[in-house]
């Protein structure tokens, strides 16, 4: 994870880009949560394929 303190907030690198936060602490979280999605969402793949 990367990313720089704006005057605006924090801009958090996601997938290639910079996107705006509020806080460092918001990029974080977003980020922490953003890879449980993808853990749930390559599960839910695997299960239909199975089907």
């Amino acid at each position: 994870m990367k990313g720089y303190n704006t005057s605006n907030g924090y801009m958090g690198y996601v997938e290639g880009k910079y996107i705006l936060f509020a806080s460092e602490q918001e990029y974080f979280e977003f980020m922490h949560y953003r890879g449980y999605i993808y853990v749930i969402l390559e599960l839910v793949l695997k299960d239909l394929m199975r089907t």
